[in-house]
């Protein structure tokens, strides 16, 4: 895997026209020329661009590809909470929502989504998978993914019990001025800078449990937050359906769309 996550390649979606760069730029970014049994990346525009599975497919031989599914209204508030983690966001969850909708619901209609790529696709070539699978059991998970690359499948990563981008439904005090001067060591550092940090301290028991307790992780119980997700709810009942179907698994009872 390249050092920095979501090369967006193949999609020109959340700013990223990394094309242009030619594909010996993004060969030398999942260094193609090494020695190692399988390079890959993780782009989630991919999923959502109309226009990556065609260029996929005209660019890469024989690709293996990933899908991994999450409950959609959940999907959007994990959204929500890693902006309230990453940026000084003073926003409710309902201004987020009615702000970004396409960003909220149109990522969530997964069957769409993956009907692009099963057109373009041998269906044994895609790995759909759902991400309730990986708190339930995350060894058995990747296991599932590396049997399915064709490399050692009982190896077992120490990160495999880590838990990284916790999400957060508020920050606590005095977390929004540490946030202020993060960003700043970021801009002088660059990206690059800034994920070996991250990547640094997440990979130690200490700095990962940390992490962890640097926000607060409390539900959004309120009765307005829970009325507004009923209503969205509602709108992906029809595409979970239809994505149950597509994948061989019932989705709607799993993901409590059965009442």
């Amino acid at each position: 895997m390249p050092d920095e996550k979501e090369l967006q390649y193949f999609s020109s979606l959340a700013g990223g026209n990394n094309a242009q760069q030619g594909f010996d730029w993004y060969s030398r970014k999942l260094n193609l020329s090494g020695n190692q049994k399988v390079s890959g990346e993780i782009t989630p525009e991919y999923l959502l661009d109309p226009a990556a599975p065609l260029r996929i497919k005209e660019t890469l031989e024989h690709p293996r590809l990933f899908a991994c599914v999450r409950e959609p209204v959940s999907r959007a508030v994990s959204a929500y909470r890693k902006g309230l983690r990453e940026n000084n966001w003073d926003c409710s969850l309902a201004e987020f929502l009615e702000n970004n909708l396409d960003y909220c619901l149109d990522r969530g209609l997964y069957s769409i989504q993956l009907q692009r790529y099963l057109d373009q696709f041998p269906r044994q070539d895609i790995r759909i998978m759902v991400y309730d699978d990986i708190a339930f059991d995350p060894g058995s998970f990747i296991r599932e993914i590396y049997q399915f690359l064709g490399v050692d499948p009982d190896f077992i990563s120490p990160m495999v019990d880590f838990k990284f981008n916790i999400g957060v439904s508020q920050r606590r005090e005095g977390v929004r001025a540490i946030v202020f001067l993060r960003d700043l060591v970021y801009k002088l550092l660059g990206q690059v800078g800034r994920d070996r940090i991250v990547k640094a301290i997440q990979r130690t028991k200490l700095g990962n449990r940390w992490m962890q307790g640097f926000l607060d992780p409390d539900s959004l119980n309120g009765a307005g937050d829970q009325q507004l997700l009923k209503g969205y709810r509602e709108f992906f009942r029809d595409d979970v359906q239809k994505t149950s179907l597509l994948l061989g698994r019932d989705l709607v009872s799993l993901w409590g769309y059965d009442n």
